[in-house]
């Protein structure tokens, strides 16, 4: 119960001290914000679908110029293309020529698609639609080249209604994936603000420490620091507690700054909550084992300039900074150690990864942080 009270009353400490609270989450938080805005063009998201009117002239007296319209009208229905049955709202043109089907059906290509750019299209999308028309032609001459040879084959042992058959199985999988998109879910894909949101988790962490350095070297605090050592507590309890006081305080502070931005904006994080709380959790433990251990080390004379390096560190690698985005010169930042540490499991989480998937790559870091936390009780037991 008087660990319950310790903690209570450590917490409660921290909390009332609301200016320099909210300055902890709302530095990274408009830091972050600003920076999503200014740079989302550089974390723009390719379009998955071709915006652009296309319409066809079908002038095939044939199945086939009816199955490649069929083909099309399915692909707006599902928002792939924008297919337009008024020509003058069309910025595309495709005509297919009369005798289209009695031209793939002889195996020729005399007959050809047309395609014309009528408006203000761009190159990407004309060639999209263009390399469309052409697979489905040279899909259809394939199958057709295959039918006429085991037609033409003495000793096929297929019948001309199994070929016919055949060749309309062939024709309809040729229709259901002529056009396909596929969402890649990789860190390239990120959007402006899922990418500094989570980058901004760095910057929270490193004024985490820094205030906690700050509590161990000030002046000001070094009364509190002496009532504090008085209490008749243990070294290894004062420790154990002011441990538990630091993650208790950092992880209400990191799921705080997390909900700040999914008001901005609903897909950062992901919806993992539990996930989530095990990261703050964990960061939380990491940065309070850290900070304890560094500042004993500093001193209120060099401080600063630790704080200072700290922070210029942190901003080259950790993204918050893209700058092997701006410029090829710095790519050896991509993917560096801070990176994989902070970074990564966000996005991995975010992409639908398990927490229990990460594990093996928490698991040692937890033990190895345990084990120095341990050995500094002792070494400071041992000073007493």
């Amino acid at each position: 119960m008087r660990y319950i009270r310790y903690i209570k009353t450590e917490v409660i400490a921290a909390f009332k001290q609301i200016q320099g609270l909210l300055m902890i989450i709302l530095t990274p938080f408009f830091l972050t914000l600003f920076l999503a805005f200014s740079m989302r063009g550089i974390y723009a998201q390719p379009k998955l679908s071709v915006d652009v009117p296309l319409y066809i002239e079908n002038n095939d007296q044939g199945e086939y110029g009816d199955k490649i319209v069929q083909l099309f009208q399915q692909l707006s229905e599902e928002k792939q293309i924008l297919l337009t049955s008024n020509p003058e709202e069309a910025k595309v043109s495709a005509s297919i020529p009369e005798g289209f089907t009695k031209a793939i059906q002889s195996g020729s290509q005399d007959s050809p698609i047309v395609i014309r750019r009528l408006g203000r299209a761009s190159n990407i999308v004309f060639a999209v639609y263009k390399e469309l028309f052409a697979t489905i032609t040279t899909q259809l001459l394939e199958v057709n080249q295959v039918a006429r040879k085991i037609e033409a084959t003495p000793a096929a042992t297929i019948s001309k209604e199994q070929v016919a058959t055949l060749l309309a199985s062939l024709q309809q999988e040729i229709a259901s994936q002529a056009f396909q998109t596929e969402q890649v879910e990789a860190e390239a894909q990120l959007t402006s603000a899922q990418h500094f949101s989570i980058t901004g988790i760095s910057l929270l962490l490193i004024m985490l420490m820094e205030a906690l350095w700050r509590s161990k070297v000030q002046k000001e605090l070094g009364g509190y620091r002496k009532r504090m050592e008085i209490l008749p507590y243990s070294v290894s309890e004062k420790e154990r507690l002011d441990l538990a006081t630091h993650v208790i305080f950092n992880t209400f502070l990191i799921l705080l700054y997390i909900l700040a931005w999914k008001l901005v904006d609903a897909t950062t994080f992901g919806n993992n909550w539990m996930g989530l709380l095990l990261f703050a959790l964990f960061y939380s433990l990491f940065t309070g084992v850290v900070a304890t251990i560094v500042g004993t080390l500093i001193t209120e004379k060099n401080h600063q300039m630790i704080s200072t390096l700290v922070n210029l560190l942190l901003i080259f690698s950790s993204g918050i900074l893209p700058l092997d985005k701006i410029s090829p010169v710095f790519g050896f930042l991509s993917g560096n150690l801070v990176q994989r540490f902070i970074y990564a499991p966000f996005v991995d989480l975010m992409n639908g990864a398990s927490v229990g998937d990460m594990l093996p790559s928490a698991a040692p870091i937890i033990c190895i942080l345990s084990f120095v936390f341990v050995l500094r009780i002792k070494r400071k037991e041992a000073q007493q």
